[in-house]
């Protein structure tokens, strides 16, 4: 599978803030994998807590600045960190700064 992600349009996150491109979805594979995409928030946005009982992510930020929650814990993340939150853990995100956090 080739995904040139220039092609692919941005779509409304289900947390009702934010906006992502899916590379890939459960459809697209046989394995156990629910999504690879690229996420952004603008300054301002959050996503509200929320949690998956069966998906596990991973977070690479590349731009901006926030602060997960995370079993209410507090992570700030910035450029280059990377952030996992394991299935069934509550979790919520906020921005920092005038800079989208993507």
């Amino acid at each position: 599978m080739n995904i040139n992600s220039n092609e692919i349009e941005f779509e409304s996150s289900a947390h009702g803030a934010g906006v992502k491109k899916v590379f890939i979805n459960s459809l697209d594979t046989a394995t156990k994998l629910t999504q690879f995409a690229y996420g952004k928030l603008l300054a301002g946005e959050n996503v509200e807590e929320h949690m998956h009982p069966s998906m596990e992510e991973f977070f690479y930020i590349l731009k901006g600045d926030g602060v997960y929650v995370i079993d209410h814990s507090l992570v700030k993340v910035s450029p280059g960190v990377i952030v996992q939150i394991p299935a069934g853990i509550t979790h919520a995100l906020s921005t920092v700064g005038s800079t989208p956090l993507e």
